[in-house]
């Protein structure tokens, strides 16, 4: 027994080894209750990043949802303005058709006129005196003579 060295309990120098090894009641529950800690705040640190994550997505959705409501906006009036510039052109076609040749031959008409007249065609010289269906004067006016500049 001399070269036995250890306890006397009949385990040796495993016993002595084994309780150093394993950590007291105490150190383990300061160990679980450190690991539990160390989970919570990695659990927090992940519902923050899970929540910024959500935010961003939130924000990316409702930044495509406008560019959505543009596109689909452009698109309308893009279609509205089609429409419209159709309109006034058939608009303006219709109404040449209808009346602009009219105008055409009352405008070529009124240069005749004007070209064919003289200062005295619109000088008023003479009285002008209004009758009704019976003869009698309804209004007479007087002379008067204007001068043209």
């Amino acid at each position: 027994m001399a070269d036995y060295k250890g306890t006397t309990s009949g385990t040796g120098g495993n016993s002595v080894n084994s309780s150093q090894n394993t950590p007291k009641k105490s150190e383990q529950s300061k160990n679980t209750e450190s690991k539990t800690a160390q989970s919570k705040t990695l659990d927090t640190a992940k519902n923050q990043s899970d929540k910024a994550l959500e935010k961003k997505e939130k924000k990316r959705a409702k930044r495509d949802r406008r560019k959505k409501r543009r596109r689909v906006r452009r698109i309308i009036l893009s279609y509205l303005l089609v429409i419209f510039i159709l309109v006034f052109v058939i608009g303006g076609y219709y109404v040449y058709e209808r009346f602009g040749k009219d105008f055409l031959v009352y405008r070529d008409e009124a240069i005749e006129l004007v070209a064919d007249s003289s200062p005295d065609t619109f000088r008023q010289d003479e009285t002008s005196i209004v009758y009704d269906a019976n003869g009698k004067k309804l209004r007479g006016g007087k002379r008067r003579e204007r001068g043209l500049l």
